[in-house]
């Protein structure tokens, strides 16, 4: 019977991941995570679905949305292994927001926006939500890809404000990684 390699970059990122999430949840998020990267599509019924459902779909449901783990602990790691294996002069960023198209009224931070595809079959405007992505540009040898680090929810509305005060008074100095929410780079804290 033959195996299969496991490359060392993958166990040693899977595993630095694998620890900011508490011991007793680890295997839940260890058979979302896996399989979010085995599918094509990254969602999270296509990833249940591909790590072979050992668990009952509620599980899967709590552990998203009431479970005691931290995204920004989960992207802090991510942060540490990409500075571990890369090490360029300069970090280059991308940033880059898209509409996901919502019918209710009632979705957070759904309102309309201008529909940029111009196709004659699609209306002109839409209700959507607004998607904030960050991915850091990744370099090895001739070969070059893009990481994503933080998919945000843009919201509109009386929240957002005070959200953005909140995070250009934060007292966070500028060092380290993910201290809070300005920080996204070392040493580019926009309150320090």
């Amino acid at each position: 019977m033959s195996s299969i390699a496991v490359p060392p970059i993958l166990a040693t990122l899977v595993g630095r991941i694998a620890v900011t999430v508490p011991a007793r949840a680890r295997p839940t998020f260890l058979e979302l995570l896996l399989g979010a990267a085995a599918t094509k599509s990254g969602h999270v019924t296509d990833a249940i679905l591909s790590s072979g459902v050992s668990r009952c779909w509620t599980t899967y449901f709590w552990f998203l949305e009431h479970g005691r783990w931290s995204w920004l602990q989960v992207w802090h790691a991510l942060l540490g292994v990409l500075t571990t294996l890369f090490a360029p002069a300069v970090w280059h960023v991308v940033v880059d927001d898209s509409v996901v198209e919502r019918l209710s009224t009632r979705a957070p931070g759904a309102m309309m926006h201008h529909n940029h595809t111009a196709k004659p079959n699609r209306p002109r405007f839409l209700r959507g939500q607004g998607w904030l992505c960050l991915a850091a540009v990744v370099e090895r040898g001739f070969q070059v890809g893009a990481v994503p680090l933080m998919l945000r929810l843009v919201r509109r509305g009386p929240t957002a404000a005070s959200s953005r005060a909140r995070a250009s008074c934060c007292a966070c100095s500028g060092s380290g990684w993910g201290r809070c929410e300005c920080c996204w780079m070392p040493g580019s804290c926009a309150a320090g």
